[in-house]
């Protein structure tokens, strides 16, 4: 509903200077309320008729850009800081995700969409740790600010669904520089350490970082970045 909605972007810092984007607009509910709290509303719409009627619905709102693309292979704005702000469709969450914050140079300074629970929770590396939330987690923290009621939704999801927030870190944890062999480090020990580390390393890593490895399903963020370290401190 309408007033769901601009009770939710009240409880961002989205303000008057800010430069929005949102990914699949629809019926253009979500891009009203951003018109009145941001500067500038970029929003993009891969559907030929929502896209036509969103132009006649937004023609005297004179700070929004409608967009007739497919999200996924619209260029981000190369140097301007942004925000996003969508109910994103569910069935792409995880490439938008990656699009957004991992694969291009300039990721959103915040981020807030809405996704189903069980996503969010993978993002978050709930009940573990995913290769995908420990690279996300590098460059973000990452937390869920809102649960939705089904009713809130027509048509109503099978799903519960959440709003999920991504705060860019001033500081990643990971530099530029160290990113491919971190990837590579993650990528080959989420499953099994010991194709990374001798036994003797591991008994080490248990010994002086106090790191259970007992069950490598209970190895949390902060421990994966220290076995990270140790790594590149013993090559």
């Amino acid at each position: 509903s309408k007033n769901t909605i601009y009770k939710l972007i009240k409880k961002t810092n989205i303000s008057k200077n800010d430069f929005v984007i949102e990914i699949g607009p629809g019926k253009g509910h979500i891009t009203e309320a951003l018109c009145e709290k941001s500067y500038w509303v970029t929003a993009i719409e891969l559907d030929r008729s929502l896209y036509g009627n969103l132009i006649n619905k937004f023609k005297s709102k004179n700070n929004v850009t409608l967009i007739n693309k497919d999200f996924l292979n619209w260029k981000l704005p190369k140097k301007r800081e942004y925000k996003v702000f969508s109910n994103i469709p569910f069935y792409i969450t995880t490439k938008i995700i990656k699009k957004l914050l991992l694969e291009e140079l300039n990721s959103p300074t915040d981020m807030w969409l809405v996704m189903e629970k069980g996503s969010a929770k993978r993002f978050m590396g709930i009940p573990r740790e995913s290769k995908l939330s420990l690279l996300l987690k590098t460059k973000f923290d990452i937390k869920i600010v809102h649960y939705f009621n089904r009713e809130d939704f027509h048509p109503m999801p099978s799903v519960d669904c959440v709003l999920v927030y991504f705060k860019r870190k001033h500081k990643y944890d990971i530099s530029k520089d160290e990113w491919n062999e971190y990837t590579s480090f993650i990528s080959k020990s989420i499953n099994n350490l010991r194709d990374v580390f001798t036994k003797n390393q591991i008994h080490a890593v248990i010994k002086y970082l106090g790191i259970n490895l007992n069950n490598i399903s209970e190895v949390s963020y902060n421990d994966w970045i220290q076995l990270f370290r140790y790594k590149q401190k013993i090559d």
